[in-house]
């Protein structure tokens, strides 16, 4: 399976934050949209980088209460591992666990299409696992 099929199947709406707006917007967008990391786009559109829970917790850790007046970027990762719509499921849960990251946004022709997350790998993995099994089984029963 690719990534595009996985998109597909998600078939949610893309929500990123801009570099301007704070910490503590991103925190609730996160929050209200039960999400652990959006995407930054500058004012042209383009992926500038990446604001997680866990940025979000280190600002927090550092500077307290006043992390949240912070500008997203500020607090963003700016080395952020991207995705083809063509890359395998398989290549990106391979950069997940080589980064240690849990999202990777999808980006085909420049232009941020969408993001994948470790919870996205993992149900389409067990999808793919379940539907072997069930083959298997067919095919022993047949055989029977």
């Amino acid at each position: 399976m690719n990534i595009q099929a996985l998109l597909k199947a998600k078939g949610e709406r893309l929500l990123t934050n801009r570099p301007e707006d704070t910490l503590e917007a991103a925190a609730q967008l996160l929050s209200h949209n039960n999400i652990g990391a959006l995407p930054v786009r500058d004012s042209e559109g383009r992926l500038v980088g990446m604001v997680s829970e866990r940025d979000i917790v280190r600002r927090l850790a550092e500077l307290g209460g006043k992390a949240l007046s912070l500008k997203v970027g500020d607090a963003m990762t700016r080395d952020v591992s991207t995705c083809s719509p063509l890359d395998s499921v398989k290549s990106v849960m391979e950069t997940m666990r080589r980064r240690h990251i849990r999202h990777v946004p999808v980006v085909d022709g420049g232009a941020l299409v969408g993001i994948i997350s470790q919870r996205d790998v993992l149900h389409s993995l067990l999808e793919q696992t379940q539907l072997e099994v069930n083959v298997l089984r067919d095919v022993l029963i047949a055989k029977g």
